[in-house]
């Protein structure tokens, strides 16, 4: 009976030391696993980091580190997913990743996973495709638009420096105003959007800006070597040069030739000529295999031209055998009658005009259109059609001097016709034509002025017409 009572006793002290041994001091929590981060997707800006979901974990923490170590981004999220934004493009960021267990439970957090991602590149804007277009002494560059861009950076240079540069929205530009040079052009698509940068530039496209036509005769040619006579066409340019086209009758053989008065050597010089510095002469070919080139002397008063767009000579002295002998290209445009000016002409045209839609200027280059003129009295004509019709321009004309000459005048009412002076940026000075000895009529440089009621801008810009009678 005596040990019925001590068992009792002996299992509650059992029980007893049970519950000490296992309190809630002693108990050992189970870590969580690690989350298994990857990157979803990498922009110029962000990281999007996914992760697989861990067993028994409520919420997951993260925190972004620059490379230098300094923390970007940090905080807590029940998804198995983070998104950082605002990040510097084409660097590599630290992520650093693990996951909570509820409070009270059996479970510890993760141990941290570290995963390292970079933001992408910003996209480089596409290399505009440049084509050329020319007519006189402007060239207008074009090429596609490249999307994404906002605008365009066009640099021209010469001799390798920049001597002008601007920035367009448009996707031409009509380059005017150059000296007479060998020049290069190259333009780049630039934006601020973001998450793209400015492209390069195009491959320079080389041209030229070349003298331009002031008048043209159609004269005779006469070969003392060949003793006979033809018909032949001079052009003289406005940087005071000449050319006699097919001088010895064939096509492709010019005598291109300049006067320089102030040169005490002479006055005629040779331009496309080889130069004896021995004999003083240039020896220049004339396309004939049984006469294949004329050695022309220079010294004044032996070659010399002298004339106008009405009438002249150019006598050349060139060596014939053991002496020297004169050909001659003698012109003399036919009487004018203001009344031979009378009718209707083809207009070939060319100008630069400003793009309201755009905020720019575009190129126009037109062959087809028609212009009238009509007598007012014995000097004085009206043109019509030179852009607009039945907006009659009136003009003087000089018949000896064979130009005609626009005073300053409204036009279309709303503009000012003169000529465009890039010294004042204002119209103070007439449009001065010329009448050429095969009849055409040729203007350049002419202007559609408009006055917005604080200053003088173009509207139609560094025009160049011909016109020749139907």
């Amino acid at each position: 009976m005596k040990l019925n009572r001590i068992l009792p006793i002996a299992l509650f002290t059992l029980i007893a030391a049970g519950f000490t041994s296992c309190s809630d001091d002693d108990t050992v929590l189970q870590e969580l696993n690690s989350p298994s981060v990857s990157t979803t997707l990498q922009t110029f800006n962000s990281l999007t980091f996914e992760w697989d979901k861990v067993e028994n974990a409520v919420q997951y923490g993260y925190q972004l580190l620059d490379p230098s170590g300094n923390v970007v981004s940090t905080g807590t999220t029940t998804a198995t997913t983070a998104t950082l934004t605002d990040l510097q493009y084409a660097t590599t960021y630290t992520l650093n990743v693990w996951a909570f267990a509820a409070m009270n439970s059996d479970f510890t957090t993760a141990p941290t996973v570290t995963l390292t991602a970079t933001t992408a590149p910003l996209t480089k804007l596409a290399t505009p495709t440049v084509s050329l277009a020319t007519s006189g002494s402007t060239n207008t560059f074009s090429w596609e638009a490249v999307d994404h861009a906002e605008s365009y950076t066009y640099e021209v240079s010469l001799d390798g420096e920049v001597i002008r540069t601007a920035s367009i929205t448009s996707t031409s530009i009509a380059i005017r105003g150059l000296e007479k040079g060998d020049y290069k052009f190259h333009v780049k698509a630039t934006t601020t959007e973001e998450g793209f940068e400015n492209g390069d530039y195009s491959e320079g496209i080389d041209f030229s800006v070349e003298r331009m036509i002031a008048w043209q005769v159609t004269g005779t040619y006469y070969s003392y070597s060949l003793n006979k006579s033809w018909d032949a066409v001079m052009v003289a340019y406005d940087d005071g040069s000449y050319t006699i086209q097919a001088w010895y009758g064939v096509e492709g053989y010019n005598l291109d030739f300049s006067i320089n008065k102030s040169d005490a050597d002479g006055s005629f010089q040779v331009l496309n000529g080889t130069y004896d510095d021995n004999t003083w002469l240039y020896g220049v070919p004339t396309g004939l295999s049984d006469y294949p080139e004329v050695n022309i002397y220079r010294w004044y008063e032996y070659s010399y031209m002298d004339g106008n767009s009405t009438s002249g000579i150019v006598n050349i002295n060139h060596l014939w055998g053991e002496y020297y002998v004169n050909d001659t290209f003698t012109w003399e445009a036919a009487k004018l009658n203001i009344d031979d000016l009378v009718g209707t002409y083809n207009n070939t045209i060319s100008y630069s005009s400003y793009d309201d839609s755009t905020g720019d200027w575009a190129y126009y280059s037109y062959n087809d259109w028609v212009a009238t003129i009509e007598k007012v009295d014995n000097t004085t004509i009206t043109i019509d059609g030179l852009l607009w019709t039945d907006c009659p321009l009136t003009a003087n004309v000089d018949l000896n001097n064979r130009t005609i000459t626009f005073p300053i005048q409204d036009y279309a009412g709303w503009y000012t016709f003169a000529l465009n002076d890039w010294t004042n940026f204002e119209p103070t000075s007439p449009v001065i034509g010329t009448i050429n000895g095969d009849g055409t009529i040729e203007l350049s440089g002419f202007c559609y002025w408009y006055y917005n009621g604080s200053w003088w801008t173009q509207y139609l810009d560094s025009a160049n017409a011909k016109l020749t009678k139907n």
